[in-house]
């Protein structure tokens, strides 16, 4: 066979008969190590508490098929299949995931998700919070103005972040009002 291919995979088993009556055959194997079918890297955004779910798009034509299909982060190995599952994604789960894959021929073939929380470009203008203060009644709507923010700039996670500092500031005052 000249110039194989992945689709040349398998056994072939060929037999030499010589002069009538001798005969021998052997049996030749193609391996191809293991490789996956989307690009090397990918970029993935989500949501904050979004379900996240990897896959391990392995080659039909990689023969034998992966025995080994690991999954790590940050080079920590830490499950195994050819799926992953996250559950409730949050910003410290944010990183590269990779899936590692080996059948035992070549080098081990790797396939990275960058996973990354969405940031929240417009929290500036939707930021309003209800505070209920055990005793005083109905809930009372606090509205965070742009205002209180504008003499920095900040994405959606930090500006969420400073909207929670005032907002504890602004409780503590409440409270110390009310006692």
């Amino acid at each position: 066979i000249t110039h194989l291919r992945p689709e040349d995979v398998g056994g072939y088993t060929c037999t030499l008969t010589g002069n009538g009556s001798t005969s021998n055959s052997f049996t030749a194997k193609i391996f191809v190590p293991a490789f996956f079918t989307s690009p090397a890297v990918e970029t993935i955004s989500v949501k904050l508490g979004d379900r996240v779910e990897l896959h391990s798009p392995i080659s039909s034509l990689s023969y034998p098929q992966p025995t080994y299909v690991m999954w790590r982060k940050e080079m920590y190995y830490f499950a195994e299949g050819r799926a992953l599952h996250l559950g409730n994604f949050n910003v410290t789960m944010e990183g590269l995931y990779e899936s590692v894959i080996f059948n035992g021929y070549g080098e081990p073939a790797v396939k990275g998700y960058q996973v990354k929380v969405q940031e929240i470009d417009d929290a500036r203008n939707n930021v309003s919070v209800f505070l209920e203060i055990p005793g005083l009644g109905t809930p009372t709507k606090f509205q965070l103005d742009s205002v209180d923010f504008e003499s920095e700039s900040y994405s959606g996670r930090q500006y969420c972040s400073r909207a929670m500092q005032y907002l504890s500031f602004t409780v503590v005052m409440l409270l110390l009002i009310c006692i």
